[in-house]
């Protein structure tokens, strides 16, 4: 029995490891991938610096897009950034959606949007070292539906970044998409968002700061 036992220790450590090793691969491969914009029926912002606000705006002016969303940005947000970045009267956005608190929700509002307008060509657009872990949840979250996500990637501090830099970032979005994961099954289990859990949401906080290194990401302000 304890030879058995040794055995699924030892077999559930090395699958762990195994995926690890691959999803740090897929992580560093895509955050260190760049994508030109090409036209879509629908440019997605998930909001976070300036610099993605910034660069989401120059990208849908210059380029062939139905509409733009952010997904939890309201209508004040909205006009504040339209005149702020000087948007013309042809960026014209989805209805606005409730406030949303973490990728998860972000990438479930995104996905809710593209069923109920029907689009079938969206370009996502976020930090590098953000896009992987976004990119996948809209994807999962639109399975069965024919529609091509693009992503478009805003240049952080992590293409200039050292090697260990570099490593925290990628390792704190590998903790964080586990952690998304926990999201997804909460909400389909219980119907609710887990960020309405008070306790749920306690315990995420601890999780995180004994999980993750505590830096900021500042993005430069880049043109598309």
């Amino acid at each position: 029995m304890k030879s058995l036992l040794r055995r699924i220790f030892i077999g559930a450590f090395f699958f762990l490891l195994v995926v690890t090793a691959i999803q740090a691969a897929i992580f560093y491969t895509l955050a260190n991938r760049t994508f030109a914009p090409v036209p879509s029926e629908l440019a997605i912002l998930f909001k976070g610096d300036d610099g993605r606000t910034d660069f989401f705006y120059g990208l849908i002016e210059m380029g062939d897009f139905g509409q733009a969303f952010i997904p939890g940005a309201s209508e004040k947000n909205l006009a504040f950034w339209d005149k702020k970045f000087n948007a013309s009267r042809n960026v014209k956005h989805l209805p606005v959606t409730p406030p949303t608190s973490s990728t998860f929700e972000d990438a479930l509002a995104s996905a809710d949007a593209i069923r109920a307008h029907g689009f079938h060509s969206v370009v996502l657009v976020t930090s590098d070292y953000h896009m992987p872990r976004s990119w996948f949840l809209l994807r999962f979250l639109t399975i069965g539906r024919e529609v091509a996500i693009q992503p478009v990637e805003v240049p952080s501090r992590m293409q200039l970044a050292g090697v260990s830099v570099r490593a925290k970032m990628i390792y704190n979005e590998m903790v964080n998409f586990w952690g998304s994961l926990a999201e997804w099954a909460y909400h389909k289990i219980s119907g609710r968002l887990l960020s309405e859990n008070p306790k749920a949401v306690a315990v995420t906080r601890t999780l995180k700061k004994v999980l993750l290194f505590d830096f900021t990401h500042p993005s430069p302000r880049p043109s598309p």
